[in-house]
């Protein structure tokens, strides 16, 4: 059995980004622009070919600046799909595939990196069960959030490049932004505002490695972090406790022997919880197990 970083960002608002490593241009005065899809963007998840890998995420607040985005007024009535359904959001780069059952993240493809097998290379850990990344989890305990299992709808931006999920039920009221920018980050925005009890989670893990390639002493998995000036790694080999993150964090993310993951903030954290897990039993069939138990 295998331990892994589960990183979940304890967070009340919406959902940040990665815009750290590659800061937008200052802004240059000019006439208001209105999205596609209704809301702000504010989160991309940026899977790039790196020395390092992350191996799990979590989530942000959006900064005080950028208000969160109000439910628009389809939020006063039911909002729910009839079928669980799994929807494709891709760029020239990057495939990306969602199921609608809680508007959670369960493929993320690198099209043009491919694996010694041949396949191109995955970035979500196949499991038997969720929650999977920008999938939701109660704020204190960790355990599940009913939304999870909602049946969100979803809608196509006209610029087929970005997504919307929206949920209004008995499960409560929420709604969620997906699209990939222009240097093929992907971007999202989470909006819960009927409670602040909940957190976002990202992994466990990244990618499916094989028994052989989990077992070498030669493969590299781990978290790592920049809080303050200081980077820091965390090996989740020996790693009994999770560990909480608070104070000025830029980034955090999950890394393997090739790949990062990293999630980037517009504005900070409210805080990270980086969970070990134990993984028991092999993919697609994996569970994970906080520890300690």
């Amino acid at each position: 059995m295998r331990r892994f970083l589960l990183f979940i960002v304890l967070t009340v608002a919406i959902m940040a980004t990665w815009t750290y490593f590659f800061p937008p241009p200052k802004p240059v005065p000019k006439p208001a622009i209105v999205p596609e899809v209704p809301g702000t963007p504010g989160t991309p998840a940026a899977p790039s070919e790196s020395p390092r890998t992350a191996q799990d995420t979590a989530q942000g607040t959006a900064p005080a600046s950028r208000p969160a985005a109000s439910l628009p007024p389809w939020a006063g009535q039911p909002v729910q799909a009839a079928a669980e359904d799994r929807v494709v959001l891709e760029d020239e780069t990057t495939r990306a595939v969602f199921t609608n059952r809680g508007a959670q993240l369960v493929s993320l493809q690198l099209k043009h990196q491919k694996t010694q097998q041949g396949g191109a290379v995955e970035l979500v850990r196949k499991r038997a069960e969720g929650p999977y990344p920008y999938g939701l989890v109660a704020k204190k305990g960790l355990g599940p959030h009913p939304l999870d299992q909602a049946l969100f709808q979803a809608q196509r931006g006209r610029d087929g490049r970005s997504l919307v999920f929206r949920y209004r039920g008995p499960a409560g009221v929420a709604e969620k932004h997906f699209r990939f920018d222009d240097r093929g980050f992907l971007e999202a925005v989470i909006n819960v505002p009927s409670g602040g009890g909940w957190a976002l989670a990202m992994g466990p893990g990244l990618g499916n490695p094989t028994a052989a390639e989990a077992g070498s002493s030669y493969s590299r998995r781990g978290a790592v972090y920049k809080l303050g000036d200081e980077v820091e790694e965390i090996d989740p080999a020996g790693e009994e406790e999770a560990k909480p993150l608070s104070g000025r964090i830029d980034w955090v993310g999950l890394e393997d022997t090739y790949f990062l993951a990293a999630l980037i903030p517009r504005a900070g954290l409210d805080g990270v919880l980086l969970q070990p897990v134990m993984a028991q039993g092999a993919a697609p069939d994996v569970r994970f197990r906080p520890l300690p138990p």
